[in-house]
């Protein structure tokens, strides 16, 4: 059964195979809204896992979109991914294409520099882990007065397998920022 211990060792697991610290908060004020966060090293670079949850009527566990992110090097460099809605197929907007229509289908892109996001896109195991994936979103942002790469994601707290490959996923994108001085190594 999936329960609020299950859940904290399966991250600690987690942790463990990425070689990083699991930190678990818990806030008891109101709503018990508690927070899961891995912090681990990539190549030199630190990234973090979190995902907030609570437990609601009964036994049963809500829980937020799941978020990775890694500080930028680069403070100009703006790369958005959202997945296209009906308007957005009708209205191209601004959009960058990489050129795989698989992808160009499926996925609106913003990007400060195409030579970047096509060497990213270029691997067909990234785009398809945003294509088989119906909720995933890229972003730069502002954060803390740094610049951050992050990834959300609708992923269960309990499917660790799935925030493993979302993790992997969002290495192989911080590896080929790196290559290209976006991200410090």
């Amino acid at each position: 059964m999936n329960t609020l211990e299950t859940l904290r060792e399966d991250w600690k697991t987690l942790a463990k195979r990425l070689d990083g610290t699991f930190k678990f908060y818990e806030n008891t004020v109101n709503v018990a809204l508690n927070s899961a966060k891995i912090v681990y090293k990539f190549n030199g670079s630190d990234m973090v896992i979190r995902q907030e949850y609570f437990q609601g009527n009964g036994d049963r566990i809500s829980y937020k979109y799941i978020e990775i992110e890694s500080f930028l090097f680069k403070t100009d460099f703006i790369l958005n991914i959202w997945r296209l809605d009906y308007f957005d197929k009708l209205f191209t907007r601004k959009r960058k294409r990489t050129g795989f229509s698989d992808f160009d289908s499926i996925f609106g892109m913003e990007c400060s520099n195409e030579i970047i996001a096509n060497e990213i896109f270029k691997e067909s195991a990234v785009r398809d882990g945003f294509i088989y994936n119906q909720n995933i979103l890229l972003n730069t942002i502002e954060k803390q007065n740094r610049k951050v790469i992050r990834m959300k994601d609708n992923i269960d707290p309990f499917d660790i397998v799935a925030i493993e490959k979302f993790a992997n996923l969002f290495n192989a994108i911080v590896e080929k920022l790196q290559k290209m001085d976006v991200i410090k190594a």
